[in-house]
């Protein structure tokens, strides 16, 4: 047994000694005692309360179900399974698992209590898991959103609501009213059409699917009625023998009978191929030479057409056909090549004895025996038969000799017998020798193709040297020839007409001219130096340049290209384009105007420029830099930016987000300085810009700082300069501005226009001498006016008699300023702690008294309500503010006046008047 030992100590002051009593208590669970080990001890067996019967804090999950009657307080448990599965039947945070709160049970089958298909956690029967943790389907009678257009709970598929929780429509595969079909699918070429009608012959729409037994077939649809197109009205396709004539038949009778009128739906005729009344054959084909003529009768020898369908050997073979009846022609009457030795004597034939014997009355070449026939007959010297009358034979069958007027060709020049010319005559003198042999250019003689023969071999004498008279293109020089090149070429230094080449002669100079056309036209292809037009060459070549300048400048009117200077033609025009890059990019250095791109074109230049609006509005989204407007570019956007100073100083009154930062320009003023400083818009002590009212803003210099700051300089006051503040009423109660209170600088009256213009509750007073001391009002003095019209009211019966004042004001002394040790606040040294503002604990405003004392416009008193000796715009009780030397701006002098030299230098200190 585990024992602790608990000493209890007890102190009894009315005892006269201290007693110590020791107990031993056995350690163990349920004994009450919290112990080593244990989180708690409720001293009971209890295992369903706050602390278990194993002494640890009840908690759930620990597989005890704590027992607390009521419900609602906290630790109570519905379960407690003591597991983390979250899907049982117990939650993790012991709760009984329940439909609807949005955890699945995954501890039940689907046929068992409790079981869930979902659990959204909601009661919404319009999403995926509806009442009752059943997944959504259709047929629940649920809607799902955004999967069913509809559900009704029924199986009834043409109530309105498809099974498939669609509303009707053609094409669900469901019939309703108004169909005469639904097949349910896009197949637009089956029995049911797309928009729900039965196919029909004539609905345009060919149906498919079919055969051509099956009812129903359509083998074409056209959508109409006309049975004179392709498609047929019973939507089959037209063609030959459907008795129907339709395109490109001369006619169409429904049969086969090839012997009727009509065949393949063409008018029966002679070539179709078919035989009818009076043909004796038809063939169909277009050929006359085959076994059937194109007139459709059979063919047979002496019709005058050869047959070329049949080989040598048939019977009826034909070598011709000339359809005379004539058998002494070419082509006997037996078709048959008439031919020497048939026996019959043809038109060509002189005899025809039909033997082989070759040198009786009749040879075997059918001709009568002749002289030059080849055939050495009795009386011929000699027959070679080839009609030569030059050779060894003659024609007359004689044999050749020198002296029979025939000159031989058939022996070569050393040959005998050979002849170079024979004349038949016995003149030796003539153009052929009476041996034979040609006379010779030079001979002196003049045979007959001479022209002349001089005997001499001098050239230029009127007789060349071949015996020809002069002329143009021999080749000799003659005179009134300026050359003679011996040829008709006129392409060479010599031309023809034996005239020197020259350009403009109309002949091409070989590698000497280029062209020559003969003509002075210089704008054809041809220059008048004969050279080949071109471009440059200075000469317009009509109908193919523009213009030729004969310069290489491609820079001015006319182009290198010989074409007259564009915009766009890639060379730039001096002094009329400033560019030309020849394409058509207007994003480039060059528009499509030829002028250089520029800022404000209009044009955005890819790579220069972000914008081009082509305008000169700076405030838009581009520049008249064509740059994007940006916050920071020092350019204000128009409706986008309130300000743009192009800075980095976020602090200034313009922000790097380019918003006018409150009170730092007369565009963003504040309404006060407190309003600054509430809106968080404040930098500090200094100058601001604020609009109170419906008036123009101004600048005021703003205490940020002082007295928990957004105090607004309205005024400031001083002895160092002349008198305002004591010297005129008005200086209270109008709404003049003079002097400086926009900034700190002191030693002169000020007042600015926040005097007149802004409203506030109270005002402070401070001086330019103790930094960080202040008095101001409290509890709402001003009461919500401006200082104008406050004082407006306050000196309405001031300075007057009688013990009286317009308002006190209960004033802040926690930092009030050490007024009393200057002399310039108290000139008549009354230092009682009743008395000025340096002691009061009030503030006195147009306080008078029946007395002779000082008063002034603001002053002070402590607990009693007594004129004070100093103040502001103090004055002699009684007088009047135009009375020098009784009054001053701060003070109350009665024996110094304002001109006395040593009294000015006892008043140095300037006040600054402050309102918020």
């Amino acid at each position: 047994m585990r024992y602790t030992y608990l000493a209890f100590f007890a102190l009894c002051t009315a005892c006269p000694s201290e007693q110590v009593v020791v107990r031993d208590i056995p350690g163990a669970c349920g004994n009450g005692e919290v112990e080593p080990g244990e989180e708690c001890d409720d001293g009971n067996k209890i295992a369903t309360d706050a602390c278990t019967d194993g002494c640890l804090f009840a908690r759930c999950g620990d597989g005890i179900t704590r027992d607390l009657e009521d419900p609602q307080a906290e630790g109570h448990e519905d379960c407690d399974d003591g597991n983390t599965d979250d899907q049982d039947s117990c939650r993790n945070n012991c709760t009984l698992a329940r439909c609807g709160d949005g955890t699945v049970r995954a501890d039940r089958a689907d046929n068992e209590p409790g079981f869930e298909a979902c659990d959204d956690g909601n009661m919404a029967d319009d999403d995926g898991c509806v009442s009752g943790c059943i997944e959504a389907r259709c047929g629940d009678g649920f809607v799902f959103v955004g999967f069913e257009d509809c559900d009704d709970g029924n199986e009834i598929n043409d109530d309105g609501c498809s099974n498939t929780c669609q509303r009707p429509g053609c094409g669900d595969g469901i019939l309703q009213d108004g169909e005469e079909c639904d097949d349910g699918n896009i197949d637009n070429r089956d029995a049911c059409t797309n928009v729900c009608e039965a196919a029909a012959c004539g609905d345009a729409i060919l149906r498919q699917g079919l055969t051509e037994d099956d009812p129903g077939y359509e083998a074409c649809d056209d959508g109409n009625r006309n049975d004179a197109d392709a498609c047929l009205s019973n939507c089959q396709e037209a063609r030959c023998g459907d008795g129907i004539q339709g395109p490109g038949e001369g006619c169409d009778d429904g049969n086969d009978d090839s012997g009727d009128d009509c065949v393949d739906c063409r008018p029966a005729r002679c070539g179709d191929g078919n035989q009818q009344g009076l043909e004796e054959c038809d063939d169909g084909n277009p050929r006359e030479d085959d076994a059937c003529l194109t007139t459709c009768a059979a063919a047979r020898c002496g019709d005058g057409v050869l047959r070329a369908d049949l080989q040598p050997e048939d019977p009826n073979y034909e070598e011709c056909d000339d359809g005379n009846g004539v058998n002494q022609d070419g082509c006997t009457n037996t078709c048959r090549l008439a031919q020497c030795g048939d026996g019959i004597q043809g038109f060509m034939e002189a005899c025809d004895d039909g033997n082989r014997i070759n040198d009786d009355a009749c040879t075997n070449t059918c001709t009568l025996p002749r002289c030059g026939d080849g055939i050495q007959q009795v009386g011929e010297a000699c027959d070679d038969g080839n009609g030569q009358d030059n050779d060894a034979c003659r024609n007359g069958c004689v044999s050749a000799v020198c002296g029979d007027g025939v000159t031989r060709r058939d022996r070569a020049p050393e040959e005998e017998g050979y002849e170079v010319c024979d004349d038949g005559n016995l003149v030796n003198e003539d153009n052929c020798t009476n041996t034979c042999e040609a006379p010779a250019c030079g001979d002196g003689v003049r045979a007959f193709w001479e022209e002349c023969d001089d005997g001499n071999e001098i050239e230029d004498d009127g007789c060349s040297n071949r015996c020809e008279r002069p002329r143009c293109g021999d080749g000799i020089e003659q005179a009134g020839e300026a050359c003679d090149d011996g040829n008709r070429e006129n392409g060479d230094a010599c031309t023809s007409s034996c005239l020197e080449a020259r350009c403009g002669d109309g002949f091409l100079h070989l590698d000497v001219e280029a062209c020559d056309d003969g003509n002075i036209n210089e704008g054809d292809a041809c220059l008048n130096n004969c050279e080949n037009a071109r471009c440059g060459d200075g000469i317009l070549h009509e109908g193919v340049e523009t213009c030729d300048d004969g310069d290489d400048q491609n820079g001015n009117a006319c182009t290198n290209e010989c074409a007259n200077a564009r915009c766009g033609d890639g060379f730039v025009h001096n002094n009329v384009e400033a560019c030309d890059d020849g394409n058509d990019v207007e994003t480039d250095a060059c528009l499509n105007d030829c002028i250089v791109a520029e800022c404000g074109d209009g044009f955005v230049h890819e790579g220069v420029e972000a914008c081009d609006d082509r305008n000169e509005i700076n405030t838009d989204a581009c520049l008249n830099t064509c740059e994007a407007a940006q916050c920071g570019d020092e350019v204000v956007r128009d409706n986008v930016e309130e300000c743009d100073d192009g800075d980095n100083d976020d602090l200034d009154s313009c922000t790097n987000d380019c918003i006018l930062r409150l009170g730092q320009s007369a565009e963003a003023p504040g309404t006060s300085c407190s309003s600054l400083l509430e809106d968080g818009h404040s930098l500090g002590d200094g100058a601001y810009f604020i609009r109170p009212d419906d008036g123009d803003a101004f600048r005021v210099y703003c205490n940020m700082e002082l007295n928990e700051g957004g105090w607004t300089l309205a005024a400031k006051l001083t002895n160092q300069d002349s008198r305002n503040w004591a010297d005129s009423e008005a200086r209270w109660t109008d709404a003049n501005v003079y002097g400086d209170t926009v900034s700190m600088a002191a030693g002169s009256d000020a007042k600015g226009a926040a005097w007149g213009r802004l409203s506030g509750q109270n005002f402070m007073l401070s001086d330019n001498e103790n930094a960080g001391d202040y008095l101001s009002t409290n509890d709402d003095c001003i009461g919500g006016v401006n200082l104008a019209a406050y004082f407006t009211v306050a000196l309405g019966d001031f300075p007057g008699g009688g013990d009286s004042y317009y308002e006190t004001c209960a004033v802040d002394r926690s930092y009030f300023p050490n007024w009393m040790a200057e002399p310039n606040w108290d000139n008549q040294n009354e230092n009682s702690a009743e008395l000025s503002l340096n002691h009061g604990e009030y503030i006195v405003i147009a306080r008078t008294d029946d007395g002779n004392d000082t008063s002034g416009v603001v002053s002070g008193y402590a607990t009693i309500k007594q004129e004070s000796d100093v103040g502001l715009g103090a004055l002699e009780s009684g007088t009047e503010y135009t009375n020098t030397g009784v009054s001053q701006d701060i003070g109350g002098p009665t024996s110094c006046g304002y001109d006395d030299a040593q009294c000015r230098a006892e008043y140095p200190e300037t006040v600054y008047f402050w309102i918020r």
